[in-house]
């Protein structure tokens, strides 16, 4: 999933994927959702996190 993450942010510049977005025949906006949920859970090690975290707009949790 990090891959096509990846590919997302390199196409569009930022990674605020919205949710539900199927991007290359990939459920991309479920899978940053699964991202964002095992972290609040305690169970997405360090080194995705920081890889996450990486990206540009990166963030846990959308502001309302």
């Amino acid at each position: 999933g990090f891959n096509f993450l990846k590919q997302y942010v390199d196409e569009y510049g930022h990674a605020k994927v919205p949710d539900g977005l199927r991007y290359k025949d990939f459920n991309l906006g479920a899978w940053v959702s699964h991202q964002k949920t095992n972290k609040n859970k305690g169970s997405l090690n360090l080194e995705r996190i920081k890889k996450l975290e990486s990206l540009p707009s990166w963030v846990w949790r959308v502001k309302s």
